[in-house]
């Protein structure tokens, strides 16, 4: 495995109305593809932000390139990761190509317009996400799949060596998941870049990621391969409803059992 890009050491964090994230230690490489499932309330958002440093911890500390979150400003952080959260809003009146833009700004100067630079990393993140076709829209006239897909033009532009994704595949009718992750994929694979991503389709998270890391009740309970972590009795504990776990075309599939009504 390469070296550690991310580290987190007995990390917990606690609501007011109790703990969310409980004693998790773990370590993503550079170029890993990682995604973070777990059932409603499992504390996969809060990871995200823990790690990301939008959320400090009640107790213990993240490390990136070993050195630690709290020491990196704002703009230096930006420069290594981008964010793209679960929802977004841009209530100005910007086209597509101006709000995949903003990504850029992390690298600008004060009062610097724009590069060649700047300009190409749009293009190719545009190409990328799928949306180059679309850059002279108003981002107002987008489908929520488009927006979606625009969004995540705006952290490829960023350029940051790291992507974290909350449930980007939310609210995404079945092609434009399948869409999204592929870019992803491709990204990670072609560039080498990190990803991390929370999910709730284990069925997604199988086919595109080859770690997983399981969380339930703001514990880590397993982390590995999808084989390794996708058991039917773990899942069903977890889950609280039985759960059927099969091999097909070389990757995991896992049903939930309907129940008859005789039970």
């Amino acid at each position: 495995m390469a070296a550690a890009l991310i580290e987190a050491k007995a990390l917990s964090f606690s609501w007011p109305a109790g703990p969310a994230i409980v004693e998790v230690d773990l370590a993503v490489a550079a170029g890993e593809m990682v995604a973070v499932v777990g059932p409603n309330g499992a504390g996969k958002s809060t990871l995200l932000r823990l790690l990301s440093g939008y959320l400090k911890p009640t107790r213990g500390e993240v490390r990136w390139a070993g050195k630690r979150l709290a020491g990196y400003g704002r703009r230096r952080m930006a420069q290594r990761l981008s964010f793209v959260p679960q929802y977004s809003e841009v209530n100005l009146p910007f086209r597509v190509e101006e709000m995949v833009m903003l990504g850029r700004y992390a690298r600008l100067g004060p009062f610097r317009p724009p590069g060649p630079a700047d300009r190409a990393a749009v293009e190719r993140a545009l190409l990328y996400a799928g949306v180059a076709a679309l850059a002279a829209r108003p981002v107002s006239q987008l489908s929520g799949g488009e927006f979606q897909r625009a969004v995540l033009a705006r952290a490829l532009a960023q350029g940051a060596e790291a992507v974290f994704l909350d449930e980007p595949t939310a609210h995404l009718d079945l092609s434009h998941q399948v869409q999204m992750l592929a870019v992803l994929r491709r990204l990670n694979r072609e560039e080498g870049r990190t990803v991390v991503a929370a999910l709730h389709d284990l069925n997604l998270a199988a086919a595109f990621f080859p770690r997983i890391l399981l969380l339930a009740e703001g514990r880590v309970v397993a982390a590995g391969s999808p084989d390794e972590v996708f058991k039917e009795g773990r899942l069903a504990e977890i889950y609280g409803c039985r759960v059927r776990v099969v091999s097909a075309a070389g990757r995991k599939l896992i049903f939930p059992e309907i129940p008859n009504g005789k039970e």
